[in-house]
C-alpha cells in the first residue's frame, strides 16, 4: 500500500535538544553575579519549555550537568567521581567552586536543580540525557583523560540511575569530543550524541582575531538569512554505529535583548521555517537545540518566539506527517530498522521498539 502523507516511508522529523547547566557551565565565562537574574531566568524557562512541550506534543532531550541533580551539598560531595580530571591550571574546573556552593537547592538555585530535573522527569515524552557529571570541556586527547571522562560518566549515569533514569543520549559540553570519548560512551552504554556540524565558514572560528570577527559576522547573518543552507539531513545519513552521530542542524539564538536585531527576528523566524518545511517536504531531520540560560532575560519575547515555531512545526506535522523525537528515539529508530524502510508511526512508544 503506498504510504500516505501522515505515512511517509521515514517520516521528517523535528529534533530538539536542551543544555541544561546552570552556572557550571559558564564558569569560565561570567563570575556568577553578573548572571545570577539571568540564571533565575533558565530556571522559570526550563517549566515555560516544559508547558509549551506539552501544548504541542513536543519530544525533546534534556541534557542535564550531572551535578544539578543533587538535593544538597552533601549528596553532591558524596557523589563526586574517583576519578577527577585535570584542568589546564587557567580554566576554573567544577571541582574549584565546591567550596562556595550552598547548602541546598533553595539556598543555592544556581548550581541544584533537583526540582526540575524532576518535572522534566515526569513530563511525557522528554529524554533526560547527559551533559556529562560536571561539564569539563574535554577538548584533548591526553594519557589520563579517558580514564577521567569514564569516571565522570560513570558518575553521571549513577546519579541519573539513583533518580530512576537511564540515561541513554549524551551532550559533550561545548560539543567538544574526540573518538576515545566516544568509543568509552558507547561502552558505558550510551547509544547517540549529538555530533557538532563544521558549516563552510567555521575555520574562521579559529583564525586570528580578524577572522574570528568575520566568522561571527557570517554567522549572525546565517541566522538571519541562509547562506549555510536548511542544515537538514536524511535518515541514512546516521552511520549504523554506536553511539549514533544525531548530529546538530541550528542552534537557536536569542537576539531579543539587542534593540538594533529585533526588527530582523522576522527573517530569523523565516530561515528556521524553511528548513523545517524542507524537512517535512523531504523526509529529513531538523535538529534545533539551545541553552535555557539563553532564554533567561527577556523570557517572554523569547519564548514567544519559540512558540511559532512550534506553531509552524504543528501545521506540519498535519499537512506531511511530521514528527517530533527526541535523541533516544532516533537512535531507537535507528536501531530497530537497521536499513529497513518500514514506517513507524509517532505513537508508538520506545518500549515497544525494544521488545521487537
Amino acid at each position: 500500500m503506498k504510504p500516505n502523507s501522515h505515512e511517509t516511508i521515514r517520516p521528517g522529523a523535528l529534533i530538539i535538544s536542551l543544555d541544561f547547566e546552570l552556572h557550571w557551565g559558564l564558569l569560565n565565562t561570567y563570575p556568577l553575579r553578573a548572571i545570577e537574574n539571568r540564571l533565575l531566568g533558565a530556571r522559570r524557562a526550563v517549566t515555560a519549555f516544559l508547558d509549551l512541550f506539552e501544548k504541542y506534543e513536543i519530544h525533546a532531550t534534556w541534557a542535564v550537568v550531572g551535578l544539578l541533580f543533587f538535593r544538597t551539598k552533601k549528596e553532591l560531595l558524596d557523589s563526586l567521581p574517583a576519578v577527577r580530571p585535570h584542568g589546564d591550571g587557567q580554566s576554573v574546573t567544577p571541582y574549584d567552586i565546591l567550596e562556595t556552593v550552598g547548602p541546598d537547592e533553595r539556598a543555592d538555585p544556581y548550581h541544584f536543580a533537583h526540582s526540575l530535573t524532576e518535572r522534566i522527569r515526569r513530563t511525557k515524552s522528554q529524554e533526560l540525557a547527559t551533559h556529562t557529571f560536571s561539564h569539563f570541556v574535554w577538548d584533548y586527547s591526553g594519557a589520563d583523560d579517558g580514564i577521567a571522562f569514564r569516571s565522570d560518566l560513570r558518575a553521571a549515569l549513577h546519579t541519573a540511575g539513583s533518580q530512576r533514569e537511564s540515561i541513554a543520549s549524551i551532550v559533550f559540553p561545548q560539543n567538544k569530543y574526540y573518538e576515545q570519548l566516544l568509543e568509552i560512551a558507547e561502552e558505558e552504554g550510551i547509544h547517540a550524541f549529538r555530533g557538532k556540524k563544521d558549516y563552510w565558514y567555521t575555520f574562521l572560528g579559529s583564525g586570528g582575531k580578524a577572522s574570528r570577527a568575520i566568522f561571527r559576522g557570517l554567522r549572525l547573518l546565517d541566522h538571519h538569512v541562509s547562506i549555510s543552507g536548511s542544515n537538514t539531513f536524511t535518515w541514512d545519513s546516521i552511520h549504523n554505529v554506536k553511539p549514533y552521530n544525531i548530529g546538530e542542524s541550528w542552534p537557536l539564538e536569542c537576539y531579543t535583548h539587542v534593540p538594533w536585531l529585533a526588527p530582523l527576528e522576522p527573517l530569523r523566524l523565516k530561515r528556521i521555517k524553511k528548513s523545517l518545511n524542507r524537512a517535512a517536504k523531504k523526509q529529513e531531520l531538523f535538529h534545533l537545540w539551545w541553552h535555557p540560560h539563553q532564554f533567561g532575560i527577556g523570557l517572554r519575547r523569547n519564548l514567544d518566539f519559540l512558540e511559532r515555531i512550534l506553531d509552524h512545526f504543528q501545521g506540519l506535522r498535519k499537512s506531511h506527517g511530521m514528527m517530533s523525537l527526541n535523541m533516544r528515539e532516533v537512535s531507537e529508530r535507528v536501531t530497530h530498522f537497521d536499513g529497513s524502510h518500514e514506517a513507524i508511526p509517532q505513537h508508538v512508544s520506545s518500549k515497544h521498539l525494544r521488545k521487537t
